[in-house]
């Protein structure tokens, strides 16, 4: 039944199903990029933690949505509670609705988007980092009359990153250079 409901939403381009916890691990490490992860309450939450961390762990599936699929009779609040600290990210609850799988699809490209945005975040700041600690060694060397040629050199490798920033990386550099100099 979520089967065909998910076939029904035209945003998912493929649905895989899957037995066992062990065959969908096999296919996860197997596959390029893996959006959305629907994980049954029924597995339990000890089997489903561990699946999620070996997951989390793969390539096509570090950055996806992991939804739990629940029935509609257990206490709601309590269940979601319990299910953040398990790792999933949303919860499914029966009956099952292409809008409700639609929301589903809508929060993993939200995630992604996130996740994204974050290593971009922590690469443009890694790579600022380093341009202000060779700019203060250059500093320094020139204040001493040392010879700065292999601090320039390393300044203008490290600045060739930034060469090949797009427009979104580029202004979060931006931003992150006035952040980074002023203090």
């Amino acid at each position: 039944k979520l089967k065909q409901a998910a076939l029904a939403v035209t945003v998912f381009k493929k649905v895989h199903s899957f037995g066992n916890l062990k065959e969908a691990l096999s296919f996860m490490g197997s596959h390029q990029e893996i959006d959305v992860v629907l994980v049954g309450f029924e597995l339990g939450w000890d089997r489903v933690q561990a699946f999620i961390q070996e997951g989390k762990k793969m390539p096509a599936t570090a950055d996806a949505a992991y939804v739990m699929v629940s029935p509609a009779t257990i206490d709601q609040d309590e269940h979601m509670a319990k299910s953040v600290f398990t790792g999933i990210h949303a919860c499914l609850y029966e009956p099952y609705s292409v809008e409700n799988l639609r929301a589903i699809s809508e929060l993993a490209a939200k995630m992604k988007k996130e996740a994204l945005d974050k290593r971009a975040h922590a690469a443009v700041q890694l790579i600022l980092k380093e341009i202000i600690k060779h700019v203060d060694a250059l500093a320094y060397f020139r204040k001493r009359q040392k010879n700065t040629g292999p601090v320039q050199k390393k300044l203008r490798k490290t600045c060739e990153a930034l060469r090949d920033f797009d427009d979104h990386a580029r202004q979060l550099y931006y931003a992150l250079a006035l952040e980074l100099f002023e203090t």
